[in-house]
């Protein structure tokens, strides 16, 4: 076998409804992490992004002539995407050693190694360059976290996959920059959002969440030579928007405070834009919200998941009505626009309080996101979930406004029809007025022009669930 030098990292474009991915151009972190790896031990890497640029039969064409093996970046939303991929690529070059990567790649390992010849569980920036290693014959120990197959079926290893700490080499990308190649929803090329991550994992234990439970924090001189580049790849033409897209920025306060320091103090020269993913309880810390301003965040994301207390308590989520209230409070008090998350489909969720949650997010003036409950029908070892025989897709948590399960008091159909009925308020242009803020008052629009296009499929969905006695 021909000596691997040169290795192509790809990642498939998202295939949900997610008003940030239709308006902007965002890729995840893991590829370009990996990159940076891969860099370190002598190998050649480049990273293509579907987001960025069109994934063409001409391209994958050149990336099978031109690398010697291709690693694909997985998310349950882009699992089918990447599968078609792999099969052309294997297609083009049947010898070249194609795997999988990413969030819930582990989990679909048997249908990832019709097409492929290793799946990696969990980080795999340690794992993956050990394999290469393997291929090209000097490694020749057992590689943490891979599952492949063997002459019995497929093997998984039970060492599990290291973590270790570099910079996410942006500069690896393809066609990078404030703008996007492809074109997006609207006709034209999508602008960037970058995205940034200091850590990995959750403290936390959310009965519905499938975030990783080992949280990992990052190194921060490497967060903030990652941020530099950034700011050094998009230049000075325009506002930068980044991301920091960590599941659990609140993990250690003290911390995260140090991070929006340095944040701030490297973006001193720029117009930059931030936001992220929060808890409701930190924002409660005045310190804390007041270095988030310094540093430029315009929103924050916050999970506030339902306004119907028992939901809150039967998914252990360790908030109340009032605390979701006070971030609120807490964010405009900072000049800070708060983004709500929110779940629909709980089961102890009714119709009232679904549509309870489009009540809230009406009368707090938020801008959100309302997603139906995603229910994993297996996991990390592909083992089915004792809640398995209620899922209607196997990659239901994708965040998609279809409904994928079956809620316990309430038919999936109702589910859906009073998500649409919701959505149909949230996103209406009449709520433009009464937005606070002029960032909230462009993304309404932007919303109402996304809800448009989703809507005829959302609508569908009801009729295809009844068509089932769903």
């Amino acid at each position: 076998m021909k000596k691997i030098t040169r290795i192509a990292l790809l990642e498939p474009s998202v295939a949900s409804e997610c008003v940030v991915t239709e308006l902007r151009c965002q890729i995840r972190t893991g590829a370009p992490f990996i990159a940076g790896f891969l860099e370190r031990k002598g190998y050649s890497a480049r990273v293509f992004a579907e987001e960025i640029i069109e994934f063409t039969p001409q391209l994958l064409k050149e990336i099978s002539e031109n690398y010697d093996s291709v690693g694909i970046s997985v998310a349950l939303n882009t699992l089918i995407r990447g599968l078609q991929i792999a099969q052309i690529l294997k297609r083009l070059k049947p010898d070249m050693p194609v795997s999988f990567g990413g969030a819930s790649a582990a989990a679909f390992a048997d249908k990832l190694l019709v097409s492929s010849d290793a799946v990696f569980a969990g980080r795999a920036e340690k794992s993956f360059p050990l394999w290469i290693d393997s291929l090209n014959g000097c490694y020749e120990g057992e590689i943490p976290g891979i599952i492949v197959k063997n002459a019995v079926g497929i093997f998984r290893s039970d060492l599990p996959s290291e973590t270790d700490d570099g910079l996410t080499r942006y500069d690896l990308v393809d066609s990078i920059g404030p703008f996007s190649v492809r074109n997006g929803l609207f006709g034209g090329p999508k602008p960037a959002i970058y995205s940034l991550f200091a850590s990995t994992g959750c403290i936390r234990k959310c009965r519905f969440c499938k975030s990783p439970r080992n949280y990992v924090k990052r190194n921060l001189d490497n967060v903030t030579t990652d941020l530099e580049m950034i700011l050094k790849i998009h230049g000075n033409s325009s506002p930068v928007h980044v991301m920091l897209v960590d599941d659990c920025l609140f993990g250690d306060i003290e911390w995260t405070k140090e991070l929006l320091r340095r944040i701030a103090h490297v973006s001193r020269n720029h117009s930059p834009r931030y936001s992220a993913q929060f808890h409701v309880q930190p924002t409660a810390d005045n310190e804390l919200m007041s270095l988030f301003r310094k540093a430029g965040f315009v929103s924050l994301a916050i999970g506030f998941e339902s306004n119907f207390q028992k939901s809150l308590d039967g998914e252990s989520k360790g908030t109340t009505i009032s605390q979701n209230d006070y971030a609120i409070e807490q964010c405009r008090k900072y000049g800070i626009a708060p983004y709500g998350y929110f779940v629909a489909g709980f089961d102890t969720d009714t119709l009232e309080s679904v549509s309870g949650i489009f009540d809230y997010i009406i009368d707090k003036k938020l801008i959100a996101q309302v997603l139906p409950v995603g229910i994993m029908n297996r996991d990390e070892n592909g083992n089915s979930t004792e809640d398995a025989g209620r899922v209607l897709s196997d990659t239901s948590f994708g965040a998609t406004v279809f409904v994928s399960h079956r809620p316990s008091l309430m038919k999936p159909s109702q589910l859906q029809a009073a998500i649409n009925a919701g959505y149909h308020r949230i996103a209406a242009l009449s709520r433009i007025p009464r937005m606070l803020t002029t960032y909230e008052k462009m993304f309404q629009f932007g919303f109402n022009r996304c809800f448009n296009t989703w809507r005829p499929n959302m609508e569908a969905h009801v009729e295809w669930l009844k068509s089932r006695s769903l």
